[in-house]
């Protein structure tokens, strides 16, 4: 590695990433789940979600692990995170498709909207692990990348939080997990800042590509092209 920057401080940030993914999925998957009443609308739900709370769990280690002074353990939780990731992407990915039929008799938003800002924050995750990985001899870089991608892949809590716990309406809702991500991504940016005593060039480049994939890729969502792809993956008519 050619950073000498600490990892260790970043477990709690990690934690707390996890600690949402938890609140977001306990209504619907964990507690039915613990009860042995949970249904999975898809086969691949479940192996999604298993994977996506396995990257979390190696998000909170792989820091630990550097503060440690385990390398070696580290290089090797590293690859198999990698391996995980690619997972967590094609069963979102797979997930997504097999529930478009499903979805079809369901407002714009349910089968047009909603597909659309799910396969492209799976998408936009592994961009983000990719390159982290890519950047794995720059710790301060790396680590940084691995937190921005994991932000994407917390938008489907983050959205069940508000519509499940939160009682928000399903149409305000998809606005409002936007801006949450973003406050997420501004909160590291601070949390960085205050921590390091300086702001990281990564941080802040990281921070301007969600703000401007954000509202960048918003207007596509609900475009004829997409809501074409949708039909023809779901082979069904959205009303």
């Amino acid at each position: 590695m050619t950073s000498t920057e600490k990892s260790g401080p970043f477990w709690p940030v990690s934690l707390i990433l996890f600690l949402i993914a938890v609140l977001g999925f306990w209504p619907s998957f964990i507690a039915p789940g613990i009860a042995g009443r949970y249904e999975p609308p898809t086969a691949g739900m479940i192996f999604h979600i298993i994977s996506a709370f396995a990257w979390m769990g190696i998000l909170i280690v792989q820091p630990v692990l550097v503060s440690i002074r385990q390398t070696g353990l580290h290089r090797l939780v590293g690859m198999l995170g990698g391996l995980i990731a690619l997972a967590t992407v094609a069963t979102g990915l797979e997930t997504q498709i097999a529930v478009l039929p499903l979805r079809a008799d369901g407002t714009i938003i349910d089968a047009v909207i909603t597909p659309f800002f799910r396969s492209t924050g799976l998408l936009v995750f592994g961009g983000f692990i990719a390159t982290a990985i890519w950047q794995r001899r720059h710790t301060a870089t790396h680590k940084r990348l691995m937190v921005f991608g994991t932000l994407f892949l917390l938008e489907a809590p983050i959205n069940r939080i508000l519509i499940n716990i939160v009682g928000v309406d399903p149409e305000p809702a998809g606005p409002v997990t936007g801006v949450s991500h973003l406050v997420l991504a501004l909160a590291f940016v601070s949390w960085d800042r205050l921590s390091h005593g300086r702001f990281n060039r990564t941080s802040l480049i990281a921070l301007l590509i969600t703000i401007l994939l954000t509202f960048g890729i918003a207007p596509f969502a609900e475009s004829m092209p997409w809501r074409e792809l949708v039909e023809s993956l779901g082979g069904r008519t959205v009303d």
